[in-house]
C-alpha cells in the first residue's frame, strides 16, 4: 500500500466545505483521489484472512498504514483520515503508535482542513489481536470559522493481524473516540469498513 499524506474533515457552516480549498493558513495535504484510495482499500483490508497463531512474525515489527474515521456530533460534519503508525512487539505482547497527519474532509470526501497535532496509543497484542488505548489534542476550524484546541479522550484503536502476500504483513484496525472536550464538541469512528472507514498497517520493517 503506498504512504499517503494526511487527510481532512467538513464542518457546518463553512463556507470552504466541500470546495478543496482548505484555506490559505490551513491547506489540506491530501488529495481527494488519495482518499478515494484510502477508503476503498480498507474494506479490502478487513476481508482478508486472518493470520494464525503460528504464522505470526516474531520480534518488533513496524506496520505505516492509514484510517477514515466518520465525525459525529453537532460540531462537525465529515471524516477525519491520516497516518496510523505501529510497532508491535509479538515477543512482548505490547503494542504502540500513532495517529499522525491528519485532515479533515466532506461527506463525499473532499479534503477541507489540515488538522494539527497527533493522537498517541498503546496497549496489547494477544494472538494476533492488539487493544491499543491513548489521547492527543486536535487543532482546526470550527463551525464559527475559528481555530479551537480539543483533547480527544479515550481513544480506542483495535487490530486484528491480516495475511495478503505473506502471513502478518497487515494489519486491519476499528477507530473510535469519547466526546473531545475543549473548544471544538466532536467524536468519531471508523467502524465500518464496508463504508470505507477504519484503518489499515502494512508491514515495513523488519
Amino acid at each position: 500500500m503506498q504512504q499517503f499524506a494526511p487527510v481532512t474533515v467538513c464542518l457546518i457552516g463553512l463556507a470552504a466545505c466541500g470546495s478543496g480549498s482548505g484555506g490559505p493558513d490551513r491547506p489540506a495535504t491530501i488529495t481527494l483521489p488519495e482518499v478515494q484510495a484510502i477508503r476503498a482499500e480498507i474494506p479490502d483490508i478487513h476481508a482478508l484472512p486472518t493470520t494464525v497463531v503460528g504464522d505470526l512474525p516474531i520480534g518488533a515489527v513496524t506496520y505505516e498504514g492509514q484510517f477514515v474515521a466518520r465525525l459525529t456530533d453537532a460540531e462537525i460534519r465529515g471524516n477525519i483520515a491520516g497516518d496510523l503508525n505501529v510497532t508491535v512487539d509479538f515477543v512482548g505482547d505490547a503494542a504502540n503508535g500513532a495517529l499522525q497527519n491528519m485532515n479533515i474532509t466532506s461527506e463525499s470526501d473532499e479534503p477541507i482542513e489540515r488538522v494539527d497535532g497527533e493522537i498517541l496509543v498503546s496497549g496489547t497484542e494477544t494472538d494476533g489481536s492488539i487493544l491499543m488505548t491513548g489521547q492527543g489534542e486536535l487543532s482546526f476550524t470550527g463551525s464559527d470559522g475559528v481555530v479551537g484546541t480539543s483533547l480527544v479522550p479515550d481513544v480506542t484503536v483495535t487490530g486484528i493481524v491480516k495475511t495478503d502476500a505473506a502471513p502478518g504483513d497487515t494489519i486491519a484496525f476499528f477507530i473510535s473516540s469519547q466526546e473531545a472536550v475543549g473548544d471544538l464538541e466532536f467524536e468519531f469512528s471508523g467502524g465500518q469498513p464496508s463504508d470505507g472507514r477504519g484503518g489499515f498497517a502494512d508491514r515495513v520493517s523488519p
